[in-house]
């Protein structure tokens, strides 16, 4: 048998709460866009690989309070692979879902969380679906205002050389 653990008063010492896990979105990409993936992380650290124009990897560190907004909606509709979405891909000889896209232009999302994947959040088919895949566009919009903003400003250091 296991005794509780208290602290110097005999109130029993709360267990540490665990730090969430990277979350990852994988973007498929299209005959016109390059996949890539976003991994960010609860301290709100983000890496890029795949991000055009470069291909390569980036980071950059998402605001603290899209990261708690984020995780909050992430950890709210565990597991991630149980999020109701539609079909987004035409399939032939198949009618067209709430979320029909040709095969060849359309973009898929997929968010992974504890080994876990989703459907495309980009065709979503709940409220859950819907909140996760705009919280997905807003970081999509936070990291490139901040590469254009990195961008910016080396090139006015080039400029003032």
């Amino acid at each position: 048998m296991l005794a509780a653990c208290t602290g110097g008063g005999g109130a029993p010492i709360a267990a540490p709460t665990p730090t969430p896990l990277p979350a990852t979105f994988n973007t498929s990409g299209s005959t016109n866009t390059t996949p890539f993936t976003f991994v960010i992380h609860f301290d709100g650290s983000v890496n890029i690989t795949g991000w055009e124009p470069t291909g390569g990897q980036i980071s950059a560190v998402a605001p603290l309070g899209f990261t708690n907004k984020l995780y909050s909606d992430i950890l709210a509709n565990l597991p991630v692979s149980n999020i109701p979405t539609s079909s987004s891909v035409l399939q032939p000889g198949s009618s067209p879902g709430s979320c029909a896209k040709p095969a060849s232009f359309a973009t898929t999302v997929l968010l992974t969380y504890d080994g876990l994947t989703s459907g495309d959040i980009s065709c979503p088919a709940s409220p859950a679906a819907t909140q996760l895949y705009l919280d997905y566009a807003a970081l999509e919009n936070q990291v490139e205002l901040i590469l254009l903003a990195n961008h910016i400003r080396a090139v006015g250091d080039n400029a003032r050389r």
